[in-house]
């Protein structure tokens, strides 16, 4: 299997320079060359290999389009010297931030929770309790789904190696599941009647357990699909959501 080198940057003098001499000195890899294409930027520079790399315009400082070269391409490919050179920093400057590549996924995990409140608003109107956490859940796997099973399965690792990190950044969903399941009891929505704290921690762990497996095994099956089941069947819910 051919191997991807990430060069960023490559549409100038030096970049463009290094990837002509990368290509030329190792055929077997797979070059994808990024570069925004600002003043210091031109194509011209690259004509001599542009049919044998993979040129991407972009900026890499934009947090989603890094997150889709990393699904395309692969995170392990991305080296710290590439990250300080598209940031324009020192490698000292980064390691007094982050102690490896490692713990810049940590910064992910804050990504992943941005949205939360944005993501509230949206179904707060909904008449029923267990529709509107549905929702939440449904949206947050969707979201794990598009960042793609390799860049999941390396922000699981990360947190097994640093147990200060805490991914995914899911437990601003548990208080809300609280108070939606008591809800939901109050009203007759669910048949579960255990405690709302013990449904929550469930549907907790049920989704962790359901997204590790799905990013482990190379997204082998629809994450959505797959936690709607234990979703169903631990609330105990008699109704097509």
């Amino acid at each position: 299997m051919s191997k991807n080198v990430l060069v960023t940057g490559a549409a100038g003098f030096i970049g463009a320079n290094f990837a002509e001499y990368f290509v030329n000195k190792h055929p077997d890899y797979n070059v994808i060359v990024l570069d925004k294409l600002t003043y210091a930027g031109n194509l011209d520079n690259l004509k001599k290999v542009m049919d044998k790399i993979t040129f991407v315009q972009g900026d890499i400082c934009d947090f989603d389009f890094v997150l889709e070269l990393f699904k395309k391409y692969g995170y392990e490919k991305v080296t710290i010297q590439q990250i300080c050179k598209a940031c324009q920093i020192t490698k000292r400057t980064f390691y007094y931030h982050f102690s490896s590549k490692g713990a810049l996924l940590t910064g992910l995990n804050d990504y992943l929770g941005m949205h939360a409140e944005n993501l509230l608003s949206t179904v707060v109107t909904q008449n029923n309790n267990i529709e509107t956490l549905w929702t939440l859940v449904r949206v947050y796997c969707e979201n794990s789904q598009s960042y793609g099973f390799h860049l999941i399965k390396q922000l699981y690792i990360q947190s097994l190696e640093d147990s200060s990190t805490h991914f995914p950044n899911d437990m601003y969903l548990y208080p809300i599941a609280v108070q939606l399941i008591k809800n939901a009891q109050s009203q007759k929505e669910i048949q579960n009647t255990s405690k709302p704290e013990d449904i929550a921690f469930s549907l907790y762990h049920g989704l962790r357990s359901v997204s590790i497996t799905w990013a482990f095994e190379n997204g082998s099956y629809d994450l959505v699909s797959e936690f709607k089941r234990v979703f169903i069947t631990t609330l105990n819910y008699q109704h097509s959501l």
